[in-house]
Protein backbone atom coordinates (compact mmCIF):
# COMPACT_ATOMS: atom_id res chain seq x y z
CA UNK A 1 0.00 0.00 0.00
CA UNK A 2 1.47 3.22 -0.76
CA UNK A 3 1.87 5.93 1.68
CA UNK A 4 -0.92 8.51 0.31
CA UNK A 5 -3.42 5.47 0.56
CA UNK A 6 -2.60 4.89 4.36
CA UNK A 7 -2.75 9.05 5.24
CA UNK A 8 -5.96 8.75 3.98
CA UNK A 9 -6.87 5.86 4.98
CA UNK A 10 -5.95 7.22 8.75
CA UNK A 11 -7.69 10.57 7.85
CA UNK A 12 -11.03 8.83 7.00
CA UNK A 13 -10.54 6.70 10.22
CA UNK A 14 -10.11 9.78 12.44
CA UNK A 15 -13.23 11.86 10.74
CA UNK A 16 -15.18 8.70 11.17
CA UNK A 17 -14.08 8.07 14.73
CA UNK A 18 -15.87 11.79 14.95
CA UNK A 19 -18.64 11.26 13.33
CA UNK A 20 -19.47 7.81 15.01
CA UNK A 21 -19.04 9.79 18.65
CA UNK A 22 -20.89 12.86 16.87
CA UNK A 23 -23.74 10.73 15.77
CA UNK A 24 -24.39 8.87 19.02
CA UNK A 25 -24.29 11.81 20.83
CA UNK A 26 -27.09 13.40 19.17
CA UNK A 27 -29.09 10.23 19.34
CA UNK A 28 -28.41 7.70 16.44
CA UNK A 29 -26.49 4.32 16.87
CA UNK A 30 -24.64 3.82 13.65
CA UNK A 31 -22.52 1.23 12.49
CA UNK A 32 -18.96 2.21 12.69
CA UNK A 33 -17.94 0.46 10.00
CA UNK A 34 -20.77 1.97 7.50
CA UNK A 35 -19.54 5.32 8.62
CA UNK A 36 -16.20 4.56 7.59
CA UNK A 37 -17.80 3.73 4.61
CA UNK A 38 -19.75 6.22 3.70
CA UNK A 39 -16.93 8.86 4.50
CA UNK A 40 -14.70 6.88 2.28
CA UNK A 41 -16.72 6.31 -0.77
CA UNK A 42 -17.85 10.06 -0.51
CA UNK A 43 -14.04 10.76 -0.89
CA UNK A 44 -13.26 8.96 -3.32
CA UNK A 45 -16.47 10.32 -5.50
CA UNK A 46 -15.36 13.78 -4.51
CA UNK A 47 -18.69 14.07 -2.66
CA UNK A 48 -19.12 15.92 0.52
CA UNK A 49 -18.46 13.28 3.49
CA UNK A 50 -20.42 15.29 5.62
CA UNK A 51 -23.09 16.27 3.70
CA UNK A 52 -23.47 12.46 3.23
CA UNK A 53 -23.52 11.34 6.75
CA UNK A 54 -26.30 14.59 7.32
CA UNK A 55 -28.44 12.64 3.97
CA UNK A 56 -28.21 9.31 5.74
CA UNK A 57 -29.15 10.24 9.06
CA UNK A 58 -32.31 12.08 7.22
CA UNK A 59 -33.24 9.41 5.17
CA UNK A 60 -33.02 6.58 7.21
CA UNK A 61 -31.79 7.66 10.83
CA UNK A 62 -28.36 4.79 10.07
CA UNK A 63 -30.90 2.20 10.33
CA UNK A 64 -29.62 -0.37 7.53
CA UNK A 65 -32.60 -2.31 7.26
CA UNK A 66 -35.05 0.22 7.15
CA UNK A 67 -38.05 0.14 4.57
CA UNK A 68 -40.09 2.62 3.80
CA UNK A 69 -43.54 1.15 1.92
CA UNK A 70 -45.09 3.65 -0.45
CA UNK A 71 -48.48 2.76 -3.24
CA UNK A 72 -46.59 1.06 -5.66
CA UNK A 73 -42.31 1.35 -4.54
CA UNK A 74 -40.78 1.23 -1.64
CA UNK A 75 -37.30 2.29 -0.14
CA UNK A 76 -34.46 0.66 1.34
CA UNK A 77 -31.69 1.08 3.53
CA UNK A 78 -29.45 3.80 4.80
CA UNK A 79 -29.89 5.58 1.57
CA UNK A 80 -33.42 4.68 0.97
CA UNK A 81 -33.47 3.89 -2.80
CA UNK A 82 -36.21 3.37 -4.70
CA UNK A 83 -36.89 0.12 -5.76
CA UNK A 84 -38.79 1.01 -9.01
CA UNK A 85 -35.42 3.04 -9.64
CA UNK A 86 -32.40 1.24 -8.18
CA UNK A 87 -30.24 -1.78 -7.10
CA UNK A 88 -31.04 -1.44 -3.02
CA UNK A 89 -28.24 -4.23 -3.06
CA UNK A 90 -30.37 -5.43 -0.12
CA UNK A 91 -28.14 -6.94 2.27
CA UNK A 92 -24.52 -5.16 0.74
CA UNK A 93 -24.55 -2.56 2.81
CA UNK A 94 -21.12 -1.57 1.53
CA UNK A 95 -22.66 -2.10 -2.20
CA UNK A 96 -25.87 -0.13 -0.76
CA UNK A 97 -23.55 3.05 0.73
CA UNK A 98 -21.96 2.85 -2.89
CA UNK A 99 -25.38 3.28 -5.07
CA UNK A 100 -26.85 5.62 -2.49
CA UNK A 101 -23.39 7.69 -3.43
CA UNK A 102 -23.09 7.35 -6.68
CA UNK A 103 -26.74 8.49 -7.13
CA UNK A 104 -26.57 11.58 -5.27
CA UNK A 105 -23.08 12.31 -6.98
CA UNK A 106 -25.47 11.76 -10.63
CA UNK A 107 -28.01 14.03 -8.83
CA UNK A 108 -25.51 16.68 -8.20
CA UNK A 109 -23.51 15.91 -11.56
CA UNK A 110 -27.58 16.40 -13.83
CA UNK A 111 -27.69 19.60 -11.51
CA UNK A 112 -24.54 21.17 -12.44
CA UNK A 113 -22.80 21.22 -8.81
CA UNK A 114 -25.97 22.88 -7.17
CA UNK A 115 -26.49 20.96 -4.02
CA UNK A 116 -29.98 22.34 -3.00
CA UNK A 117 -31.17 21.50 -6.84
CA UNK A 118 -29.60 17.84 -6.15
CA UNK A 119 -30.95 17.22 -3.01
CA UNK A 120 -34.25 17.99 -4.08
CA UNK A 121 -33.72 15.97 -7.18
CA UNK A 122 -32.57 12.71 -4.72
CA UNK A 123 -35.45 12.98 -3.07
CA UNK A 124 -38.33 14.47 -5.63
CA UNK A 125 -36.54 12.95 -8.86
CA UNK A 126 -36.74 16.76 -9.89
CA UNK A 127 -34.69 19.74 -9.63
CA UNK A 128 -36.48 22.57 -8.21
CA UNK A 129 -39.97 22.45 -6.20
CA UNK A 130 -41.19 23.04 -2.83
CA UNK A 131 -41.17 19.38 -1.42
CA UNK A 132 -37.04 19.35 -2.97
CA UNK A 133 -36.29 22.35 -1.13
CA UNK A 134 -38.31 21.51 2.44
CA UNK A 135 -36.11 18.00 1.95
CA UNK A 136 -32.65 20.24 0.92
CA UNK A 137 -33.70 22.25 4.30
CA UNK A 138 -34.35 19.17 6.06
CA UNK A 139 -31.17 17.37 5.30
CA UNK A 140 -28.83 20.88 6.17
CA UNK A 141 -30.28 20.99 9.59
CA UNK A 142 -29.39 16.98 10.20
CA UNK A 143 -25.68 18.10 8.79
CA UNK A 144 -25.20 21.08 10.70
CA UNK A 145 -26.78 19.24 14.28
CA UNK A 146 -23.96 16.76 13.72
CA UNK A 147 -21.09 19.04 12.41
CA UNK A 148 -21.68 21.00 15.95
CA UNK A 149 -21.46 18.18 17.80
CA UNK A 150 -18.94 16.69 15.84
CA UNK A 151 -16.61 19.96 16.42
CA UNK A 152 -16.80 19.25 20.35
CA UNK A 153 -15.34 15.74 19.55
CA UNK A 154 -11.64 15.60 21.16
CA UNK A 155 -9.17 12.17 20.14
CA UNK A 156 -8.42 9.84 22.83
CA UNK A 157 -5.46 10.63 24.48
CA UNK A 158 -2.22 8.14 24.54
CA UNK A 159 -3.26 6.64 27.55
CA UNK A 160 -6.81 5.45 26.11
CA UNK A 161 -8.49 7.78 27.46
CA UNK A 162 -11.47 9.71 26.04
CA UNK A 163 -11.64 13.59 26.17
CA UNK A 164 -14.80 15.39 25.33
CA UNK A 165 -16.75 18.06 26.36
CA UNK A 166 -14.00 19.10 28.90
CA UNK A 167 -14.04 16.17 30.75
CA UNK A 168 -12.15 12.85 30.88
CA UNK A 169 -13.50 9.56 30.77
CA UNK A 170 -11.47 7.19 32.28
CA UNK A 171 -11.02 4.36 30.53
CA UNK A 172 -10.61 0.44 31.76
CA UNK A 173 -7.17 -0.10 33.50
CA UNK A 174 -6.56 3.80 33.99
CA UNK A 175 -5.74 4.26 37.91
CA UNK A 176 -8.72 6.58 37.89
CA UNK A 177 -11.03 3.73 37.11
CA UNK A 178 -9.98 1.35 39.33
CA UNK A 179 -10.80 3.78 42.09
CA UNK A 180 -13.92 2.72 44.20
Amino acid sequence: MKLEELLLNESIEQDAAKFFWALEEVGYKPNFNHVVKILDTAKKASVDGDLMIGLVAAESSFIPDMVHYQAGSNDYGLFQLNNLWHDQSRGDVNRHIEIGIKHYKWCLTTEKGNERRALSRYNTGGGDNPAGRQYYNHVMRKKREIDTKARQYVKPTSRGSIVSRGRQTASRGSISSRRS
